[in-house]
Parts: structure tokens; C-alpha cells; sequence
């Protein structure tokens, strides 16, 4: 069961947190910026609830 919450918190090292409001997202911090959706230029990644608020509103 340790080991479960170890791999876990590893695993969330590796992802990208929006750049806004700071939750995790399911993006990996090593992948390009050209395959990320919700990612703008400039600032960085957003999560797709801070992405809508900013563009869609």
C-alpha cells in the first residue's frame, strides 16, 4: 500500500500544474509544447477550466 502512494506521488512530480489556479494536469511536464492542448504561449500550461474562463467567456 506504501508503494501505491509513492508511485503515485512520483507520477504527479511528472505531470504539469496549470499555471493559474495550480491544479494538476494531465499533461507530463516532458512532453513538447506542440502536442499540448490548453498550453499558450508566453505563460504556459493552463488547466482547461482556467483555459475556457480566459477564451471563452
Amino acid at each position: 500500500m506504501e508503494e501505491t502512494y509513492r508511485q503515485a506521488a512520483k507520477d504527479e512530480v511528472l505531470l504539469e500544474k496549470c499555471v493559474l489556479c495550480g491544479r494538476t494536469v494531465p499533461v507530463r511536464r516532458d512532453s513538447h509544447i506542440t502536442g499540448r492542448r490548453y498550453y499558450v504561449e508566453g505563460a504556459g500550461q493552463l488547466c482547461a477550466r482556467c483555459f475556457y474562463e480566459l477564451y471563452h467567456d
